[in-house]
């Protein structure tokens, strides 16, 4: 199903926001992906929706910094910040305990 057939018949920004996380999540086969709305400062920021497959629900409010200053630099210079392993990625360091509870892991085998 492509967007615009999705979101051509939404009324609500949630539902919106849902149905284009849900789409490109299941597109890139991962278990979550988030929508933001990243305040001025660049560092603080909104998850306004997401897709989850069996992890918990992200919306809610963050900084960038909580999760590490690597995601900060290479979001604020316009780069994308991937992590498929937070428990081996080094540049998670300080905010392990934050993408923990985000369930930022290696995919399951099933995948």
């Amino acid at each position: 199903m492509q967007i615009d057939a999705v979101t051509r018949v939404a009324t609500d920004a949630a539902e919106i926001t849902h149905s284009a996380a849900s789409l490109l999540g299941r597109h890139l086969d991962v278990n979550c992906c988030a929508y933001a709305e990243v305040e001025y400062d660049q560092d603080n920021l909104t998850v306004i929706g997401n897709f989850v497959d069996g992890l918990p629900s992200m919306v809610g409010s963050y900084t960038l910094r909580q999760f590490s200053s690597s995601a900060y630099d290479l979001l604020t210079e316009g780069h994308p910040f991937i992590v498929e392993d937070s428990e081996s990625d080094q540049r998670c360091g300080t905010g392990i305990e934050a993408f923990r509870s985000a369930g930022v892991r290696v995919p399951s085998p099933t995948r």
